[in-house]
């Protein structure tokens, strides 16, 4: 975790980043690419909160782990869980 900022992509071998505090919305078509290319580099990479709307958990269980090893208090909200 380091860098401030949110990482929006690559150029030559550089990872292009908004820097500030931003509110980010990332639409795209399913298969897309928006976990492996966007949000869990995000998520592993930006230190302060997030909140992320992930139906199947696979970025929770990609990232959590990680960002509570770093110092990062991290929930779960699954209101619609069945267990």
């Amino acid at each position: 975790m380091g860098n401030k900022g949110i990482l929006v992509g690559k150029y030559h071998n550089k990872y292009l980043m908004l820097g500030g505090q931003q509110f980010v919305l990332l639409a795209a078509p399913t298969r897309s690419g928006k976990g492996v290319a966007i949000v869990i580099p995000n998520l592993l990479n930006y230190s302060d909160s997030v909140v992320v709307l992930d139906l199947k958990l696979e970025n929770f269980l990609l990232t959590s782990k990680f960002r509570a090893k770093n110092g990062q208090k991290v929930y779960l909200f699954s209101p619609f869980s069945e267990d």
